[in-house]
Order: structure tokens, then C-alpha cells, then sequence
């Protein structure tokens, strides 16, 4: 077969090794890979710019070292790599500069959304990096805005033209991305739809522990892919899992709570206790709701460039309608007691500087609240986690924090299940009024579970193990480990004085021989699977019982313990807080 990787990004080494180490086992396994670099089309404004703390109006002098850093690693893995292919630029002309031109100045603040460029909807494509990046949920645009709307569209353009060409010279059977949601990928990969060309992208794994030593391989886009998983899950969530897939959870969680990673927005929890009671003021005898709201831009975009549908028929509309509502049943219950919890996201954070628009909604809609409800705002530098130490009940909207918590053993209860991103099973559901606040009451019955950590533990292994290929053969590079020793940081310094690019070629030279992951690979493209899920089952598991589950769970959780809360495994509370509940389970017979 013939494999296309479109690769305009190599500027991000991050991305563009462990892309070309898959291209590369694709090759060994006898596939004809066509390798394209970008070769300066994107020159005007581009991801990697970007994530070197570029704007759209940076001068052109830097957005050039950016260009010659990404050519220069392009040259690097089509020497290294021996791949063949194309530039995006050798197939755009000063005629096609002319006509994107053209196209972008018919562009208003009003038809952005049906701006179609030869059936591909561009003026939505064109959106995504800049809402998230703004933190937008709607379409108000600042006149510098909309001028950085405008050079996003205009690479768009570019790239659905160039792009169009190279598919039909090449007609690959194969589409690989790095990210499919990246507006110049976008059109390439409904381009490749459009064709009968069957796309694949590739993201790195969510576990903190080892995110760059893997890799998602899946058809279509990230949401599609976890829409997958869910289905999967609900098929084998009654399968116990091995030792190494419930290890493989607690090293991430262990990385979490760290909070040094870009992609963690919430501080990192205390060592301490946090009396959380006397931070809000809440009474000893009332028990805590804890509501995680979410952020909006990230839903918002999705759906404007259609990998999420726009949902109708949720309880809350919106979350404000949500959190007037339960404020409004904890304020007739003085038995009970609301932390509202603001996404961390919507403020400016170590990975983003913009406060969204949605942050400053809520700050008038809270001005008043009844007695028994405080917001918990970033500003209060608490964790989630310190928080659930004396939570009884969550309640999410659609963030993550729902699952993490639910790993925990805390009941959650949610309203939307149509938007989580993990199985609605691993809550309580409630999707009219009375359900909803019916679950609550429900949920404070319940309590705090150990069957809700077994259920937490083998979603979270399928997400962050089973779903991923393992490239650690050959890319040893990570965000969380810090500096080696002295010595070999010293050879590596002198390296990268005397060799222009010494990181790169020290990562081709270290890679394995043959990628292990390399048939898992060519299984899932030679038979167009979905992803790595379709082969799971042929994998080579551990068969555990139920019981012997058990035992690994509680091995686990001694290891969560002791990255939560440090070597002291014991606690002195009469309360019956998070840490003693772990605590106690991790110790059961």
C-alpha cells in the first residue's frame, strides 16, 4: 500500500520523530511512504510558530527561524529516515497566493461559518487553533482577531489547494496526520475523504508518566477515537485487569500530582492537610458537594468544525443554568454544603495566558450565592485533590475530573453524558430535574465505593495503556523526568555547540533497529482498523480472576497513598477523609 504523511509541523520535533518512526515501520514492513514537509507554504503563520510563543504578527524575521528550523528537521528525517516525498509549497503557485488571497478578502464576520473553498468548509477549519487558543465560546472577534482569523484561513486555503494536487498525483491508500483537528490537516484529511483515502492521526498518549514513549494511531480524529473506546470498554468492562495495566494508572496519576506538566491546569494537591471545612467555612456537620465545572472552548470549537455534534436536549443548556439550579436545592438543604470549582482552564495558567470569556460571565453570575455555596477560584491555589479530601458527592459537567474522582472511590453524579469524554456508566446519570437531584440524594446514600475505584482503574488502564502503541524502543524523551546527571548534561551541552541539530540526530541514531511496536502497526493500517483496540484482544494479557484483581488493586492504591500523600501511610482524622478511605482499602484484607 501507499502511505501519505502529511507533515508540515516538523518544527515540533516532539511530533515529527515519533510520526517519522512510525512512517519509518510502515516502510520496514514493505508499505510505499510518501513524506511531505511544509517547504515554506505556511510561512505567514503555522502551528510550530505558534508553539514558539509566536503571534500571527510577530515580524518576519522570526517567523523565518521558525521556517529554517522546521526545514532543517524535515532534511534531517528524510535523510535519517530515507523517506521520499514533496514539499506542500512545490505544489502552490504565486497564481494559488493570488486566489487565497482573493478567497480571504470575502470573508466577514458574518459568513466565516459557510466559507467554503471547493467544498471543503474552510471558514470552520480555520477556526479551531484560534478559539482555543483565545479561550472563545462565540464568535466575537477583536479587530486583531480577526485579522489572525484571516492568516489562519489563508494557510488554509493554501493547504486545501496544495494539498488537493499532491492526493491526486500520489492517490495514496493511506493518510496519516499528526493531529487531525490542526485547521491545514483538516482539509487534508477531508480531502483524503472525499478521495476514498482512508485517514489516520496520530496524538501522544495521555499518560503523564510516559506521554512521548507513545502514541495514538486511530481513524478520523480524537474525538471519534474515544467515542471507540467507550464502546469497547463496555464491552470487556467486566474483564479484570493485569498487574501491568493498573500500574501503568497509578504511574500517571503519581506524575499528576506533581503538577509539572503544561497539560495539568490545576496546582499540584498538599502533602499537608488542607482543612478545607475552615477554608470555605463549612459546618461539621454538613455534607460536601463538590461541582467541577468545565471549560467551554475546547466543546465550542469541536462542534464548529464538526468532530462533536451540537447536543440539544440537555437538563442545563448552559452550566450557569446548572449551578443556579443546584444552588437552589443546596440553599433548601442546610444538611448540605456546594464548592463550586471553576475550571483552572479558563484562567490564565502556566500553559495559556488568556482568561476566558466564559470566566468573566460566571464572575457576575456568583455575586451572590446562598450562605451555604462558595466558589473555589483559581486564585485560592487549592488542588481538586485537596478539595476531595472531604467532598461526599461530585458533581461534573463534562470535565475530565469526573473519571478522576470516580477513581477515587467518590460517587459523581452528571447531567450530560452525551458530552463526557470516559463511560457515563462511571456516574450517576440523571437527565431530567427529578432524576438528577434524585441521583444526588442517591449518591450521598451510596458514598464512597471500592467497586467505583475498580471501575475508574480499568477505564483509566484501557485509556492509558491498551489504547496506545509503545515507541519507548526507540524515543526516550520525556516532559517529566528531570535532567540526568551532571556529567552527561555537560556532553550533551558541548554537543549542541559543536552539531548544528544535535538532539535530532542523537534521536535518529538512538532508534531501534526495527520498531517492536512495528507489526501492531501494519495490522491496524493493512486492515484499515479503527485503531490498536481491534488487536487488543490478540494481545498477549495477563488472565486474572476477580479476586487477583483485587490484590492488584490494593497494591495499587498503597502506591497511589504514598505518591498522594508522601511515605506517611497513616492518619491521625477522626474524619473520614479521602486519605483514610484509600488508606484503609489499601490495607484490607
Amino acid at each position: 500500500m501507499k502511505v501519505l504523511f502529511f507533515a508540515p509541523h516538523s518544527a515540533l520535533w516532539v511530533h515529527a520523530f515519533p510520526e517519522a518512526l512510525v512512517a519509518e515501520s510502515l516502510q520496514q514492513c514493505g508499505h510505499e511512504v510518501i513524506y511531505v514537509g511544509c517547504g515554506k507554504a505556511l510561512q505567514s503563520y503555522c502551528v510550530p510558530m505558534a508553539a514558539h510563543g509566536l503571534r500571527w504578527d510577530s515580524e518576519g524575521p522570526l517567523k523565518a527561524e521558525v521556517c529554517n528550523t522546521c526545514d532543517r528537521y524535515k532534511s534531517i528525517i528524510r535523510s535519517r529516515f530515507d523517506f521520499k516525498g514533496h514539499d506542500l509549497s512545490s505544489f502552490i503557485t504565486e497564481e494559488d497566493n493570488k486566489v487565497a488571497e482573493s478567497f480571504v478578502s470575502s470573508a466577514t464576520r458574518d459568513n466565516l461559518l459557510t466559507l467554503n473553498f471547493e467544498r471543503l468548509e474552510v471558514g470552520r477549519y480555520a477556526l479551531y487553533s484560534l478559539l482555543i487558543k483565545k479561550k472563545k465560546s462565540q464568535l466575537k472577534f477583536s479587530d486583531q482577531e480577526w485579522d489572525e482569523y484571516r492568516t489562519s484561513l489563508h494557510t488554509t486555503v493554501l493547504a486545501a489547494i496544495g494539498g488537493r494536487r499532491i492526493l491526486d498525483k500520489e492517490k495514496p491508500d493511506i493518510l496519516v496526520v499528526y493531529n487531525s483537528l490542526y485547521s491545514v490537516n483538516r482539509v487534508c484529511v477531508e480531502l483524503a475523504k472525499a478521495s476514498g483515502i482512508v485517514p489516520y492521526f496520530l496524538h501522544a498518549g495521555g499518560n503523564f508518566s510516559n506521554r512521548l514513549q507513545t502514541l495514538i494511531l486511530a481513524r478520523d480524529d480524537w474525538f471519534a477515537f474515544t467515542q471507540r473506546q467507550i464502546e469497547y470498554w463496555r464491552e470487556h468492562s467486566e474483564s479484570p485487569c493485569g498487574a501491568d495495566e493498573l500500574a501503568s494508572v497509578t504511574d500517571h496519576f503519581a506524575e499528576l500530582f506533581q503538577g509539572r506538566s503544561a497539560f495539568v491546569y490545576s496546582a499540584a494537591p498538599s502533602r499537608d492537610y488542607v482543612d478545607v471545612r475552615s477554608f470555605f467555612g463549612i459546618g461539621q456537620g454538613q455534607r460536601i458537594l463538590l461541582a467541577t465545572m468545565s471549560s467551554y472552548d475546547e466543546l465550542f470549537a469541536a462542534q464548529l468544525i464538526r468532530v462533536m455534534p451540537e447536543c440539544q436536549g440537555i437538563l442545563f443548556p448552559q452550566q450557569v443554568d446548572w449551578i443556579k439550579a443546584v444552588s437552589e436545592f443546596v440553599s433548601e438543604r442546610p444538611d448540605l454544603f456546594l464548592i463550586i470549582r471553576v475550571h483552572p482552564r479558563e484562567f490564565p495558567n502556566k500553559r495559556e495566558g488568556e482568561k476566558s470569556e466564559h470566566a468573566s460571565a460566571m464572575e457576575e453570575v456568583f455575586r451572590e450565592l446562598p450562605p451555604n455555596v462558595r466558589v473555589n477560584w483559581p486564585a485560592d491555589s487549592l488542588s481538586l485533590y485537596d478539595l476531595a479530601e472531604e467532598a461526599d458527592v461530585v458533581l461534573n459537567a463534562w470535565s475530565s475530573a469526573g473519571k478522576e474522582m470516580g477513581l477515587f472511590g467518590l460517587p459523581v453524579v452528571s447531567y450530560a453524558p452525551q458530552l463526557l469524554a470516559y463511560p457515563p456508566e462511571l456516574n450517576y446519570i440523571g437527565e431530567t430535574v427529578n432524576a438528577y437531584f434524585a441521583c444526588i440524594d442517591q449518591a450521598l446514600h451510596d458514598g464512597w465505593s471500592m467497586e467505583n475505584i475498580r471501575k475508574g482503574y480499568r477505564w483509566h488502564s484501557l485509556e492509558l495503556k491498551s489504547s496506545l502503541i509503545d515507541i519507548s524502543d526507540s524515543y526516550s524523551h520525556s516532559e517529566s523526568k528531570r535532567p540526568g546527571s551532571t556529567l552527561q548534561g555537560a556532553f550533551h551541552a558541548v554537543g549542541r555547540r559543536l552539531v548544528s541539530s544535535f538532539d535530532q540526530h542523537r534521536d535518529c541514531a538512538r532508534r531501534a533497529r526495527h520498531l517492536a511496536s512495528a507489526e501492531l502497526i501494519n495490522r491496524v493500517v493493512m486492515s484499515r482498523a479503527p485503531s490498536v483496540l481491534t488487536f487488543h484482544a490478540d494481545q498477549q494479557r495477563q488472565t486474572v480472576t476477580l479476586a487477583e484483581e483485587t490484590v492488584i488493586l490494593r497494591t495499587e492504591l498503597r502506591r497511589l497513598v504514598r505518591a498522594r500523600y508522601g511515605r506517611e501511610t497513616t492518619t491521625t482524622s477522626h474524619r473520614r477523609t479521602l486519605k483514610k478511605r484509600l488508606i484503609e482499602c489499601s490495607t484490607a484484607d
